[in-house]
């Protein structure tokens, strides 16, 4: 499931371009044939560590289009049917991006009381936001996400430039 670049070509990419070359056939796979539920999680367990927080954060980074999607995504993510918000907290645990833990910690405070009032994640509709109190709580984190993503993109993939060999397979130079 890693991609193969020449050292060269690792050197020479953007952090966004290595982001992506490592992210994007994972995600090809993970939708192969229709990506049910078991073959994603088949998927997600055959990559390392490493590559699991980096393809939690594309998770993330591509449902977050704009305020709606970001109010019910979140929920989602945050759900113990999914898990996907505990695995991405593991993730930047283990690269080490606390801007984005921080940021976690925030989405969790404004989420959490959001959560009690309803049943579960699926109860989370962008109707909700006509609510002006909400709305501005999550027009702020929106935000505040659309600050951070490409400073997490830059960061991660400068973390894969320094860890090629846990997302990429390095091939000769032809």
């Amino acid at each position: 499931m890693k991609p193969e670049l020449t050292q060269k070509q690792i050197v020479s990419m953007s952090p966004e371009e290595l982001f992506l070359s490592a992210v994007t056939p994972i995600a090809r796979e993970m939708h192969r044939g229709g990506g049910g539920p078991d073959h994603k999680y088949d998927v997600y367990q055959q990559l390392t560590d490493r590559q699991r927080a980096a393809f939690m954060y594309w998770v993330l980074h591509s449902h977050a289009a704009d305020e709606a999607q970001f109010y019910t995504w979140i929920p989602y993510m945050r759900a113990p049917t999914s898990n996907y918000w505990a695995q991405l907290t593991r993730g930047m645990e283990l690269i080490g991006y606390q801007e984005l833990l921080t940021y976690m910690e925030k989405c969790g405070q404004v989420f959490e009381p959001l959560d009690q009032d309803k049943p579960d994640w699926t109860a989370f509709d962008p109707r909700d936001l006509q609510n002006t109190a909400l709305h501005a709580q999550i027009q702020a984190l929106y935000e505040e996400f659309k600050e951070l993503a490409p400073m997490a993109v830059e960061f991660i993939g400068q973390y894969m430039r320094e860890h090629a060999s846990s997302f990429l397979n390095t091939i000769p130079e032809a």
